[in-house]
């Protein structure tokens, strides 16, 4: 059986589809945080450490879109260093040919200068920025908005910006951060020269010679010729055959920069047989004759002749016609060699660079940074932790009118779809209300109309929760949900594009958690890290103790490493059950379980760290790195 390497392009497709289990199309929601208040942390993945581990968390952050980001290694421009030029007929993951610049905007260099790189890239187009010094860089992602955060002494953040056939960069209306990756991204993917032959690469050390080379000259004119045939110089070869398996091409005249294949040759007559060409040239019509190359592949078009030095050796392929629609290609040279061996060429096919950076620059790695906030709702501020984790799909806890539900039910997508009226007349007024349902009737997807614009005869709506995806010149059909009864308003309006790229997602509750909240009244303020036994059995430690008020002698103390007992009710404790702490005794007032239940979804990921304290306005963040 064979074994799989990972190689770089695998690599960036792993990392696509784990960055992918973030977006706002997630399959599930996950989870980071951090608990684990006294004592060491997990160093090895066990279930019972599992197990240990679920109890002590204190807090989780459901993770955004924004909190993840593809990253690359940090390569900054730096004057008097060599670069590489970027090939697509080469592995470039080695190779150091992109740079982040000053103003954190990346390039890639396109053509390599004959020495090092003294001049910084700057400009912010979809053309190549020209040097002095022969480099000539290219513009494709820049550094900006949510991507700072990642930015580090390592890495670069990249982002897939999305892209759109039919949507020119002029009518792009997202923000200014995105519109200038997408505007190269949209000229490189519309690139007429992509996919034609750009340059055939020679290998060293072939012996081949080609002696019947006849070079462009005064002395080379047509004398006469039809649409098969051309009779050449009276100066040409009188042996027969003596071209046949060259190219002949024209220079001048009508037939200016045709190449053709000498099928036969007459040497008496000086002619050349041809396949048919739609010209014929003129009397002294200049023409030269080369080793022709010949091409296959999924394209079709291209033309090229090699070029040989005094010896006859090969040191170079001129490419006449660069052809079109090639994605793969071989080349030969298909005349014959007088002797030796033929050179092993190798084309290479235009890509314009700037089409993907993620895959173009082999963005092999993904970054978490999650900023855990003193306001975040549920953080814990008033103790430290040596635990961090990913998990995913936990579910509301027991106290809860959602008991049950995934934690995160209730986020929601917002897609915007671009519309037309089927009649091409102006989109009536009140077409469509928020609240209604749009239904693709070929698609058959729906979603739920969050806002809507019209102008004239086009608009778009913000479609909340879509299901499925509506289709370019599909009919929609707008539905009237008042009520029980569903009824269609009109149908009159058809889908322009859905702008899945660009849906964004709306978290209710971001911040969970982890710790049993119970409101009790003492006769000693209780004190953190210290354990508490209730009188049905139950036990718990001290994570925080909050809203203590001296005079009431009531307080808000906050659970964690809790065990109820048999009698302890479904959150481990009951309102009057009396507690025992290490100072005093308390009595449960009120008593709320932790917002997730640690006992469900899927400990992806656990770390022991550094235990690191919490304090009232302090900020932390969790920071990782996933290498594929």
């Amino acid at each position: 059986m064979a074994t799989a390497t990972l190689d770089p392009q695998l690599k960036v497709q792993l990392t696509k589809a784990f960055r992918d289990q973030f977006d706002p199309f997630r399959q599930e929601n996950l989870f980071a945080g951090f608990g684990k208040i006294t004592g060491t942390g997990q160093t090895t993945r066990t279930e019972s450490n599992d197990t240990l581990s679920r109890k002590n968390i204190t807090y989780a952050k459901l993770i955004s879109p924004t909190d993840i980001a593809y990253v690359i290694d940090r390569v900054n421009w730096t004057s008097g260093t060599a670069y590489d030029e970027f090939d697509p007929s080469v592995d470039m993951s080695t190779k150091t040919f992109y740079v982040l610049n000053r103003d954190n905007n990346v390039f890639v260099c396109t053509t390599k200068g004959s020495g090092n790189s003294v001049t910084e890239p700057t400009l912010v187009d979809t053309v190549p920025e020209v040097m002095g010094d022969g480099y000539e860089w290219k513009f494709v992602a820049r550094v900006t908005g949510d991507l700072e955060k990642f930015l580090n002494a390592s890495y670069i953040p990249l982002k897939i910006v999305p892209y759109y056939s039919d949507l020119a960069p002029s009518s792009y209306e997202e923000t200014d951060e995105d519109i200038f990756q997408y505007t190269t991204q949209y000229e490189a993917r519309q690139s007429v020269n992509n996919g034609k032959i750009q340059k055939v690469k020679i290998s060293a050390g072939s012996d081949a010679v080609y002696s019947r080379v006849v070079l462009a000259g005064q002395n080379q004119e047509v004398q006469s010729s039809s649409a098969t045939t051309t009779i050449l110089s009276t100066q040409a070869s009188a042996v027969d055959d003596y071209y046949n398996g060259y190219a002949l091409k024209f220079n001048t005249g009508p037939r200016t920069g045709l190449v053709v294949a000498i099928n036969d040759y007459d040497g008496a007559s000086r002619t050349v047989t041809h396949a048919s060409l739609s010209a014929n040239a003129n009397q002294n019509d200049k023409y030269e004759i080369r080793p022709l190359v010949a091409f296959a592949g999924d394209g079709s078009g291209a033309t090229a002749m090699a070029s040989t030095n005094n010896s006859g050796n090969v040191d170079g392929i001129i490419v006449v016609n660069s052809g079109s629609n090639f994605k793969t290609a071989t080349a030969t040279i298909s005349t014959s060699a007088a002797s030796g061996s033929d050179p092993t060429l190798t084309p290479v096919i235009f890509k314009e660079v700037g089409q993907d950076p993620v895959f173009e620059l082999f963005a092999s790695a993904a970054k978490l940074y999650i900023r855990l906030e003193s306001n975040d709702l549920g953080i814990m501020t008033q103790n430290e932790y040596s635990e961090i984790f990913i998990a995913s799909d936990f579910e509301v806890g027991a106290s809860y009118e959602d008991s049950g539900r995934l934690a995160g039910h209730d986020v929601s997508t917002l897609t915007r779809v671009d519309i037309q009226s089927v009649s091409g007349n102006p989109i009536v007024d009140n077409f469509a209300v928020v609240g209604d349902l749009l239904y693709g009737e070929s698609s058959r997807s729906f979603g739920e109309i969050s806002t809507l614009t019209k102008d004239g005869n086009s608009g778009h709506f913000n479609i909340k929760t879509i299901r499925g995806e509506y289709l370019k010149n599909e009919v929609l059909q707008v539905i009237d949900s008042t009520g029980t009864t569903l009824s269609v308003k009109n149908r009159d309006i058809k889908c322009v594009r859905t702008r899945l790229g660009d849906t964004t997602l709306t978290i209710p509750k971001q911040n969970w958690r982890g710790t049993h909240e119970v409101g009790i009244s003492f006769d000693t303020v209780p004190v953190i890290d210290t354990a508490i036994t209730g009188g049905s059995g139950g036990v718990g430690l001290i994570a925080e103790v909050k809203d203590v008020d001296s005079t009431a002698k009531t307080a808000t103390i906050f659970l964690t490493q809790v065990y109820g007992a048999n009698a302890s009710g479904t959150v481990d404790f009951t309102v009057e059950e009396e507690l025992t702490t290490t100072v005093g005794e308390a009595t449960i007032k009120t008593i709320n379980g932790p917002e997730i239940d640690l006992d469900s979804g899927r400990m992806l990921y656990i770390e022991g760290i550094t235990a690191v304290s919490r304090e009232d306005e302090q900020e932390d963040v969790i920071e990782m790195v996933f290498d594929f």
